[in-house]
């Protein structure tokens, strides 16, 4: 039986930690290099060749690519209403629960330890109750800021204007066709699930690309 490629999430610790530290250690995520490894075999050399920065990643933290650093520090505006503010505070107790994000610190205090840095502001996407699901509001990075308009008098491009452009393929299917699609499966079929927030919280990021994701 293949190695899983998730081992128990990490205990966290309740000190606060350094600045220094935060933004130079790789932070330990409950994903295991050595299955992704044994998975990535499977696979024939086109996709291994596509996919060999997995393993790396898991190790060293993933890169986003060649995004530039700032020359000075780059608040972002607030991007949710003071009604939402319960939220993001409820979202940010979590997150510092959870290990998905450390601190609070000051500005100052990144600032003195390791230079200039730039927000990515936190929004909240509402998704409005039906008939059968109540509402829904997410908190999510917009790391489409500042927009092309607004790059030039601050100074900086978005992270997602920065990364590089790659095509994936991806198939979105209807529910009735996912059961079909299980339906008609061999018994030696293998299928999984993971929720789009608990796979962006589980990937590491660079160390040394952290002053751009305050």
């Amino acid at each position: 039986m293949p190695p899983s490629t998730f081992a128990p999430a990490p205990t966290q610790s309740n000190a606060t930690p350094s600045v220094q530290s935060v933004f130079s250690s790789f932070r330990r995520s409950s994903l295991q290099a050595p299955a992704f490894a044994h998975a990535l075999e499977q696979l024939p050399a086109s996709f291994r060749a596509r996919l060999a920065h997995v393993v790396p990643g898991v190790n060293n933290g993933f890169s986003m690519g060649e995004l530039a650093m700032p020359s000075r520090t780059i608040l972002a505006p607030q991007h949710f209403s003071k009604e939402q503010a319960p939220l993001i505070t409820a979202w940010k107790d979590k997150a510092l629960e959870d290990g998905f994000a450390v601190g609070p610190f000051s500005g100052r205090e990144i600032e003195d330890s390791v230079g200039p840095f730039a927000c990515v502001p936190l929004t909240v996407v509402h998704t409005p109750a039906t008939e059968t699901k109540a509402e829904k509001n997410r908190v999510c990075f917009n790391a489409s800021w500042p927009t092309n308009v607004e790059s030039g008098s601050i100074g900086i491009r978005s992270i997602n204007d920065e990364l590089k452009e790659e095509e994936w393929e991806c198939e979105w299917l209807l529910i009735n066709e996912v059961k079909l699609l299980l339906s008609q499966a061999r018994s030696t079929a293998c299928a999984m699930g993971f929720d789009l927030a608990d796979a962006y919280q589980q990937l590491p990021n660079a160390p040394w690309q952290r002053r751009r994701f305050v």
